[in-house]
């Protein structure tokens, strides 16, 4: 961690999976479309929509509230893939 113009920032990567539960989001999303029988565009498009707006949204506070240990995990692993 280093203070520029009173602003911290880390020294890795800002693209980190570690970092990002969008990963996550992306994953869930994948996992629960995968279970169902869509058979168009049209069912496909009607799908992410349905899936995202009441499952991944379900999720989205718990993924964000793990944000700091994340952040910890990757601290203590110098920026090295972790258990996220």
């Amino acid at each position: 961690e280093k203070a520029l113009l009173n602003v911290n920032f880390l020294y890795w990567p800002s693209r980190s999976g570690d970092l990002s539960p969008i990963e996550n989001a992306f994953f869930i999303l994948k996992k629960t479309l995968a279970k169902r029988q869509i058979k168009s565009l049209e069912e496909l498009k009607t799908n992410i929509k349905d899936v995202w707006e009441n499952v991944v949204s379900q999720h989205s506070k718990t993924l964000i509230d793990s944000m700091l240990n994340r952040l910890k995990h990757l601290r203590k692993n110098n920026g090295a893939v972790t258990k996220y």
